[in-house]
């Protein structure tokens, strides 16, 4: 039942009892009002007439009274009026058969024994009657005008008691005028009423409007629609509930829609999430972690966090009892455990949720699935097992084959050399120039091995890390070739402070081919400059090493870092190509790179780059 419905029910009885009452209470003061004015004039009128008819009493004479009597019956309109003496007997009446008549009814006997006037209303041959009785005295003393309708006029001292007037006052006309003065009364309180009550439907329904508007709201947002906005009509406390609603709407449309958000984010994860209680009871798993686990939320809500770990005592007791105190835990390795019984290794990371009070409420955890990246750990692990295996016998090889091919060299260079010095005077000049042609080529043969030698172990070599310093490097490199040559006017420049992480053997190789070509390349110039620096390159540091020198054609600097690939001839400068694919090979273990930029005869400069984030120094702060 509506609200409106039962404060009706509950106020329209009351209505119609205070209603009835204040009816009552009006008849009962119109009929006082109509009964006092009637009594008031037929006791006028009958105490005149008694006082006129005194004589009469007194002399007990028909004669003297009937007139009297027919006077005041004709004025009063009344249905008899009599005379007794003071023991009730009738001296005259206007019904005359009933002269002489001795009156011993209640109301006339205890008129006779009042010394005041009786009224009383009684039926009379069916009809309605008021009696008056008015005692009569031998000498009554005069009513002052303001005189109450019931006082008596003279008591014995005054005068002889004489007998009794009565009249009987029809109050047929007095009824009448009663219920006429109620119709009107009720018909002016029901139109009253009426309005009462049409007004009253219409305050209901003004302070009830915001009540159903708030009904309306409610069923709406419970169909879960959070945009509504009710009416504030009024600045009372419905008015007040009504701004509480809106805010409250609106503050749950953003909670709402932050809710399906993260639910969405939730449902979406390829990682599987678990929350649990303060007691480490799962309260809600992401989709990914169910099917993972292959449970249903109602299987796995409220079993304890170690249901779905194997070895769970060692793990959580170690990490998630401390968690409360550190805050988080992360990349723990564990193993799920499915509902199945199959494990699934994890990276485990876990964080503990508070309160707006601050107070522990649960925990929230995140595994990563770790099945892929442990397969392909094993893979890994197997392929470097055989990558080392073959390395290792690629380097038995190696020497093997640099062994047997260093012993027929050293024999063609040692013979060579013998026949140079021991049998030089059996030889012409063209078979000397043989013989040393044939040594060069061995020592050359023998270069190239150990190069290759070298570029191999350069693949080989595991990387020890450690801060490298790259301009003590470059200048002691420089220092070096300035002993080797110090003939010639080289002036050789390296950048401050210029340091990084790297393998220190590899860095020097690089360094020392790259100063060593730009060493090499600026030969044939009297006055050279070579410079080791820091430079922005592509949006990103690079380290460099520039020279003025022969430099190269770009349109082939794609053969800069093939084994073997010269751009410059043997008989304008010495070497067999393998120096920049060293290079190459020792910046690709530092996961770097290495390019070349020039032009035939202006020389040339090479940039390198090593991991991002490990180059410290002064970019364009040269030292001589």
């Amino acid at each position: 039942m509506k609200l409106q419905n039962k404060i009706l029910i509950l106020l329209l009885p009351t209505h119609l009892v205070v209603a009835g009452l204040i009816l009552f209470l009006i008849h009962k003061s119109v009929h006082s009002a109509l009964m006092n004015d009637l009594v008031r004039n037929v006791l006028v009128a009958t105490k005149a007439t008694a006082q006129d008819a005194a004589p009469g009493f007194a002399a007990g004479k028909e004669s003297l009274l009937l007139p009297k009597l027919q006077l005041l019956q004709n004025q009063e309109g009344g249905f008899y009026a009599a005379a007794l003496d003071a023991q009730g007997k009738v001296l005259a009446h206007t019904a005359a058969e009933k002269k002489g008549w001795l009156q011993k009814d209640p109301i006339t006997q205890a008129a006779l024994r009042s010394d005041r006037p009786t009224v009383d209303a009684i039926f009379s041959s069916g009809k309605p009657v008021l009696e008056v009785d008015v005692p009569v005295w031998s000498a009554p003393k005069p009513t002052p005008p303001d005189h109450s309708l019931y006082s008596d006029e003279s008591r014995a001292g005054s005068g002889t008691r004489l007998g009794l007037l009565k009249l009987g006052a029809p109050l047929e006309p007095f009824l009448e005028t009663e219920n006429r003065i109620l119709r009107r009364i009720f018909l002016i309180f029901a139109v009253i009423e009426g309005v009462a009550l049409g007004l009253l439907l219409i305050l209901f329904r003004g302070i009830l409007r915001p009540v159903n508007d708030l009904m309306a709201g409610i069923s709406r947002l419970s169909e879960g629609r959070y945009d509504i906005e009710i009416p504030v009509v009024s600045k009372d406390e419905l008015g007040d509930l009504a701004r509480s609603f809106n805010d409250m709407s609106a503050e749950l449309a953003c909670t709402t829609v932050s809710k399906n958000y993260v639910e969405g984010i939730l449902e979406r994860m390829i990682d599987l999430l678990v929350v649990t209680d303060s007691q480490g009871k799962i309260e809600t798993m992401n989709p990914a972690m169910l099917e993972a686990l292959s449970y249903s939320a109602e299987e796995i809500t409220g079993l304890p966090l170690a249901t779905i770990f194997r070895d769970a005592p060692a793990m959580l007791g170690s990490e998630l009892r401390t968690l409360p105190e550190i805050g988080d835990i992360r990349d723990l390795e564990a193993m799920l455990q499915t509902k199945s019984g199959r494990t699934i290794p994890v990276l485990f990371s876990a964080s503990i949720l508070n309160d707006q009070d601050g107070r522990l409420r649960g925990y929230v955890g995140v595994a990563k699935d770790m099945t892929e990246r442990k397969k392909t750990e094993r893979a890994l692990l197997a392929a470097k097992a055989a990558a080392e295996a073959s390395s290792k016998e690629l380097e038995a090889f190696s020497y093997s084959v640099a062994h047997d091919l260093r012993a027929p060299l050293r024999a063609m260079d040692g013979f060579s050399q013998v026949l140079l010095d021991c049998h030089a005077d059996k030889l012409d000049e063209e078979g000397k120039d043989f013989l040393r042609r044939v040594r060069g080529g061995s020592r050359r043969m023998g270069q190239l091995i150990d190069d290759l030698l070298s570029l191999s172990r350069i693949t080989r070599t595991a990387l020890r890390l450690e801060p490298v310093d790259l301009s003590g490097l470059a200048r002691e490199i420089g220092a070096e070739f300035k002993k080797i040559n110090p003939e010639r006017a080289v002036t050789f420049s390296v950048g401050e402070n210029l340091t990084a992480e790297g393998d220190p053997n590899l860095l020097r190789i690089v360094l020392i081919n790259l100063l060593g070509n730009a060493w090499k390349y600026t030969s044939r110039k009297p006055v050279a400059r070579i410079e080791f620096g820091l430079a922005r390159r592509e949006g990103a540091p690079a380290y460099f090493v520039r020279d003025d020198g022969a430099g190269f054609d770009m349109a082939f600097s794609n053969k800069l870092f093939k084994p073997f690939s010269r751009l410059h001839s043997a008989a304008e400068f010495e070497g067999n190509g393998i120096g920049l694919a060293t290079v190459l090979r020792a910046l690709a273990r530092h996961d770097g790179r290495i390019w070349g930029e020039g032009a035939a005869g202006k020389g040339a400069t090479f940039f390198f780059t090593l991991w991002e984030g490990n180059h410290h120094g002064h970019e364009n702060n040269p030292a001589g």
